[in-house]
């Protein structure tokens, strides 16, 4: 429900956790000093600072992978509420046709201080006002781990932060739809 365009693409400051790719280098970087101490996982561990490094990701608005563990899985079925409403993209997205140059800087940021620059300051309770516009919305927040968490958790997003960045977010802002909508 907080996705609409299958071929919309942002940058995350999150590591995403499922489905990823990564050139060999960085890989050729992190692979040397993964370890599993205290039985812990490679998501948070990417997620750490240390590994992080100022680098971003790119993710889909519309995922191509889903998690699938229920109760089983490395998660112990925590998020299962929210992941099991995940919706996949529809259609295949031929990513060679497509123009992606605005997801690199400088020219990603300038692209996403104009949108956030552009967007409509509004309320969580006003939301309900712009189903189905496709307008440009934004909520603000102070602090991530008691604002925030309660606005997603208000909100049906996921929850969680790591190392005080939200899931998803660039510089500290999380982006989802309502139907055509897109709030910040």
């Amino acid at each position: 429900e907080h996705v609409y365009d299958p071929k919309a693409v942002y940058r995350t400051d999150v590591f995403p956790g499922l489905g990823w790719m990564t050139s060999r280098a960085i890989w050729m970087e992190l692979s040397q000093k993964w370890c599993q101490p205290n039985g812990g996982f490679w998501d948070d561990w990417m997620r750490s600072p240390e590994q992080r490094k100022g680098r971003s990701c790119i993710r889909p608005e519309m995922p191509r992978s889903k998690h699938m563990g229920g109760k089983e899985g490395t998660s112990r079925g925590e998020f299962e509420r929210l992941t099991h409403t995940i919706r996949l993209a529809p259609t295949k997205v031929d990513w060679h046709l497509q123009p992606l140059e605005y997801l690199l800087n400088p020219h990603y940021d300038s692209w996403f201080e104009d949108l956030l620059e552009r967007a409509e300051l509004v309320q969580p309770p006003d939301l309900a006002k712009f189903q189905g516009k496709g307008a440009e919305l934004k909520i603000e927040y102070t602090d991530v781990r008691k604002d925030f968490k309660q606005l997603a958790s208000r909100l049906g997003l996921m929850p969680d932060e790591k190392e005080g960045l939200p899931r998803t977010s660039y510089k500290g802002v999380v982006t989802f739809r309502s139907g055509p909508t897109r709030i910040h």
